[in-house]
């Protein structure tokens, strides 16, 4: 069976490649694995899945959509597999379960009504459309690496992921949260350097 650093492996593959699709796949497996972790459960469920999302949004907004950073995103947005609010608003997290996941794992493949983007958006147009930015994926990615639940995963060695200015080998931050935070607090609050030189 192919580990969780198998799954992020062939993710950052396709994403060299140009191949969202198959990068998604792969990082959607890893998702459910890691919810899995986290729950102790034999197989993760549909709130565990929405719940890890939603739990790790400050990092992958501040990863996947750069110059933002979200406890939470709502956006508004019409899918016959979702349940918005009162005002037509629905969580990022059920978009990646319901029209990502779901999409990439038991249908035919990703929802034409998600489009990606190079430029860092995240919102849907007049004709009912989600523009998400492509680098979106690099923050579930490193929603998973981060994850302390699997801080004893394995991945090549040459292997990297980037937050802001930082590149870092994945082998090295299985698990490392606190490093992520610290970046983090590091470029949000410049009063935060000195304590973290200290």
């Amino acid at each position: 069976m192919l580990t969780i650093g198998d799954r992020i492996k062939k993710a950052i593959d396709e994403m060299g490649k140009g191949q969202i699709e198959h990068a998604l796949t792969e990082t959607c497996i890893a998702i459910d694995l890691t919810a899995q972790k986290i729950s102790g459960k034999s197989r993760s469920s549909r709130t565990d899945y929405k719940k890890f999302i939603a739990d790790y949004m400050w990092l992958i907004s501040y990863m996947g959509l750069p110059g933002i950073i979200a406890g939470a995103i709502r956006i508004k947005f019409k899918h016959p597999d979702i349940k918005p609010d009162a005002t037509g608003h629905c969580g990022v997290e059920d978009v990646v379960y319901h029209v990502i996941r779901c999409g990439l794992i038991h249908s035919t493949g990703l929802d034409e009504k998600i489009k990606w983007s190079d430029s860092t958006i995240i919102g849907s147009d007049e004709d009912g459309n989600l523009t998400l930015c492509n680098k979106f994926i690099w923050g579930l990615i490193g929603a998973i690496i981060f994850c302390p639940a699997n801080n004893n995963e394995n991945i090549d060695e040459s292997y990297w992921i980037r937050i802001d200015d930082f590149k870092f080998f994945i082998q090295q931050l299985w698990g490392r949260v606190d490093l992520a935070k610290r970046i983090i607090n590091l470029r949000t609050n410049p009063n935060k350097m000195q304590n973290c030189i200290q």
